[in-house]
C-alpha cells in the first residue's frame, strides 16, 4: 500500500511540473504581461489580438454556450418590451 501512495505522489508531482511548464509557455500569461510594462501587449483595447494569425483560430471556433446566451437574452428582451409597453400606455 505504501508503494502505491509513493507512486501516486510521484505522478502528482510530475503532473504539477508539467502544468507549471505549460502555463509558463503560454502565449498570454498575465504575470508576464504585468511584470514587464514596456513589453508590447498582444491584445489591444478592442480585445482583439494584434496578430491576425492568433485571432483567426479563435474566430473560427464554435461557441458551445451560444444557445444559452440566446435563451438568457429572450427573457431580458421580453421584460424590456413589457416595461416599454406599460410605460407607453400611461
Amino acid at each position: 500500500m505504501d508503494n502505491t501512495l509513493v507512486s501516486f505522489r510521484q505522478m502528482m508531482d510530475q503532473a504539477d511540473s508539467k502544468m507549471a511548464n505549460a502555463i509558463e509557455s503560454m502565449r498570454l500569461s498575465k504575470f508576464k504581461s504585468r511584470s514587464v510594462p514596456e513589453q508590447e501587449q498582444p491584445v489591444n483595447a478592442l480585445l482583439m489580438f494584434s496578430d491576425w494569425s492568433w485571432e483567426l483560430p479563435f474566430l473560427r471556433r464554435p461557441d458551445p454556450l451560444f444557445n444559452l446566451y440566446i435563451l438568457g437574452a429572450i427573457p431580458v428582451l421580453a421584460g424590456i418590451m413589457a416595461i416599454q409597453l406599460s410605460l407607453n400606455q400611461q
